[in-house]
């Protein structure tokens, strides 16, 4: 059964439409006889069935069953779509069909059905052989690195005679490349510096100032810097380069646990202590990679002048001593200038 049809949506009702029935095969009949046929109005002819073979008779003379090949009928139809329709004449009518079709019958096909539909799409060719790209090549995009760093602050304001002694500190930094050729560093660096106060330094003119003999415990002026570089980079090969570097940074000085001693007298505890002040550091650097791709040994040299330098260690503050008498303590120096080097390992990021 072949069908041609405008509408999916009369499919069902043309297959209702097109359905034959044939009638039961009698004794005296050679064929199938078709009993009914919903075809259209137009009234097409119906073909003659096909001859079917008489039965051939077996060896006790009664006819056998017959041995022909089972055509079925084919019914080609095709439907035609209507123009829309007016729903009031639709509800007039009684009708809800919107389509339809012309059924012819023709004997001594096999049964099959064809369906039109709209035309499908060019199927897309297939995809070029692409080749797959390899790893990418790893690039360094930063750094971190540790470092021992010798911290100098030779330099104060003023004729204080209070110095403090070169400290041995840590410094840590961390590297940015913005570009091959230029830098960020982020830096952190913490000491610890000896405190050589000579008889005297910290006496006052006010007439509650310690003696000049007053005895001073050992003191230790704990200080922390931090702050940001700028280093635009040469690189000499591909293991070594050399930098110049440009800052800012916030630094910070500590005084705890200060004990001072007159004449005659016990040991008085100071209060703490702080300062503050800001740096600009200005230098140089290297760097030679010793593991090439991985690490290098990292030097650097700065020297940063100092401001605002303030704080509770740069005034003259009091004390309580024993017979609780209020004695004044003279201020601690206000440095001027800090050199730093640092030795150390960076590991690329």
């Amino acid at each position: 059964m072949i069908f041609r049809i405008g509408s999916p949506l009369s499919l069902a009702a043309v297959c209702l439409l097109a359905t034959p029935t044939f009638a039961q095969e009698g004794d005296d009949d050679d064929a199938p006889t078709l009993i009914q046929d919903h075809g259209p109005a137009s009234g097409a002819v119906k073909p003659p069935s096909p001859a079917v073979p008489k039965r051939a008779p077996n060896a006790t003379g009664a006819a056998g069953p017959a041995i022909a090949p089972v055509l079925a009928p084919v019914i080609e139809v095709t439907v035609h779509e209507e123009e829309p329709f007016d729903p009031e004449e639709r509800v007039a009518t009684g009708s809800t069909s919107t389509a339809s079709a012309d059924v012819s019958l023709r004997a001594g096909a096999p049964f099959a059905v064809e369906l039109a539909a709209e035309e499908l799409p060019e199927a897309r060719s297939p995809l070029a052989d692409v080749e797959l790209m390899g790893a990418l090549p790893w690039q360094r995009h930063g750094e971190v690195g540790a470092a021992l760093a010798w911290i100098r602050r030779p330099f104060v304001v003023g004729d204080s005679r209070i110095r403090y002694r070169p400290a041995i500190g840590v410094a840590l930094h961390f590297q940015w490349d913005i570009r091959p050729w230029l830098h960020v560093r982020p830096y952190f660096i913490l000491g610890t510096h000896e405190v050589d106060v000579p008889f005297g330094a910290l006496s006052t003119t006010s007439p509650t100032s310690i003696r000049p003999d007053t005895v001073f415990a050992p003191i230790q002026a704990r200080t922390f810097a931090f702050g940001g570089k700028l280093a635009p980079t040469l690189n000499l090969s591909a293991r070594a380069r050399a930098w110049l570097v440009a800052g800012v940074g916030y630094g910070r000085f500590g005084f705890n646990g200060v004990q001072l001693t007159e004449p005659g007298g016990t040991p008085v505890a100071m209060a703490d202590r702080n300062g503050v002040f800001v740096e600009f550091p200005l230098g140089l650097g290297g760097a030679y990679e010793i593991l090439p791709g991985r690490a290098a040994f990292v030097f650097e040299a700065t020297g940063a002048p100092v401001v605002g330098v303030s704080g509770t260690a740069h005034d003259a503050f009091q004390v309580v001593d024993n017979d609780g008498r209020l004695r004044e303590v003279g201020a601690f120096s206000s440095i001027s200038a800090s050199f730093v080097q640092t030795f150390g390992l960076s590991i690329f990021l």
